[in-house]
């Protein structure tokens, strides 16, 4: 009985396969650029084009680091236009062989004890006041890969290596000017100018943030009142050897440095760049002595941030020493910084006197793992070669922490 019940079961399946082998004949037969069609496809949405100076300049989107600050000066080439799909298939076939694996937890960093928010601006901290804004520009511009050094040696770490870092820096934006000035003389492009830094720490303790904020390289820079520093990558030092003498740590007393309640909901963690928009960085400082005025309106900010569903990241700012909140930092995605502007100013928080000053910034974002970073940078990653080089774990599954 089983084996005519197999028996019969085989018949169907071979009369459907027959079935179906004659129709994607007849289909081949009236349409025989099938596999162009296929391919024209997912060439339309697969195959992203290059992207343009402007796309970039307006999206900057995450660990994309604008070539301003850092990476080499060489345009990206899009290979896939040749990619011959008519042998490889659509490019969303190429890995439909590769097996599943089962995901696990990403574990965290054991530096998630608390998160730290510091914000300096360039002319407030600088030793030499009579440094005029091109001046400090350019000095940030020369820093900018000992900065991106600075951050990944304090990152990249794991039971075996490194692992007396005690503070992660989870993100770096230097903040960029309002205002355009032309930077390569009368036929020259007008570009932002760096007027600051706005740094992310997650740490244990207080003591651990601030004591890897002293060896930043453009804060001790300015603050030390550094003329004319040492901006050769290759020359800088490495943390894992034994130095003869400590290194000069930068002075803190002028870097506003808060802890940050960052809000981790999904509805206040939509993407950067979005729509087309660019995000903002938008800092308020509250007034003194507000702390019930701040509890009444509390809920009516969160709705109104909740509601817009444009924040890429949002969280009270609290005093370093105390459970007191002062402000807040919004980063929000706006078509323009009047729109950024227009979306602080009608912060429930904003229309009831609650902030004392308000800043609104445009940055760029820095690569400070060396894993989210764009091919075309990527293979003049001067930094990472050094790291290689000074044996730091740079694959994914050493850090498995910055993978996610």
């Amino acid at each position: 009985m089983y084996l005519c019940g197999a028996f019969e079961r085989i018949q169907k399946l071979s009369a459907v396969f027959l079935i179906a082998f004659f129709s994607l004949g007849t289909i081949l037969q009236n349409n025989r650029d099938v596999s162009g069609t296929v391919s024209a496809f997912a060439s339309r949405y697969f195959n992203s084009a290059a992207p343009t100076k402007d796309m970039v300049g307006a999206l900057r989107m995450s660990y994309v680091s604008d070539s301003s600050d850092y990476g080499g000066d060489d345009e990206y080439e899009d290979d896939s236009s040749s990619r011959d799909e008519s042998i490889s298939g659509p490019r969303y076939r190429e890995f439909q062989d590769v097996p599943a694996v089962e995901a696990k937890p990403v574990p965290l960093s054991k530096n998630s004890g608390s998160r730290f928010l510091a914000l300096y601006y360039d002319a407030e901290v600088d030793a030499i006041q009579t440094r005029t804004r091109w001046e400090r520009h350019m000095l940030r511009c020369q820093l900018m890969q000992h900065h991106v050094l600075w951050a990944r040696c304090a990152n990249l770490y794991n039971e075996t290596f490194n692992n007396q870092s005690m503070a992660d820096i989870v993100w770096s934006y230097p903040l960029l000017s309002a205002q355009k000035m032309v930077v390569y003389g009368e036929a020259g492009e007008e570009s932002n100018f760096g007027i600051g830094h706005a740094i992310c720490i997650d740490s244990n303790t207080l003591s651990y943030a601030q004591e890897v904020l002293k060896q930043e390289p453009i804060l001790q820079a300015l603050t030390l009142g550094i003329e004319d520093p040492n901006c050769d990558i290759y020359d800088a030092p490495n943390p894992m050897t034994p130095r003869a003498s400590p290194s000069i740590a930068a002075d803190l007393s002028k870097v506003k440095l808060f802890r940050w309640r960052h809000i981790k909901d999904h509805s206040l963690r939509q993407d950067d760049g979005m729509l087309d928009m660019t995000p903002w960085l938008i800092v308020a400082l509250d007034r003194p002595n507000q702390e019930e005025l701040r509890a009444a309106t509390n809920r009516s900010h969160i709705e109104y941030l909740i509601d817009s569903e444009r924040i890429v990241m949002a969280g009270p700012l609290h005093s370093c020493t105390s459970l007191a909140a002062v402000g807040n930092v919004m980063i929000v995605n706006a078509l323009s910084r009047e729109q950024a502007i227009e979306f602080a100013e009608n912060d429930p928080y904003a229309l009831v006197g609650l902030y004392e000053t308000i800043r609104v910034h445009e940055y760029n974002t820095v690569d400070i793992s060396g894993k989210f970073v764009t091919t075309h940078i990527g293979d003049h990653d001067d930094v990472r070669k050094i790291m290689k080089k000074w044996k730091y774990p740079l694959d994914e599954e050493q850090t498995l922490w910055l993978n996610s």
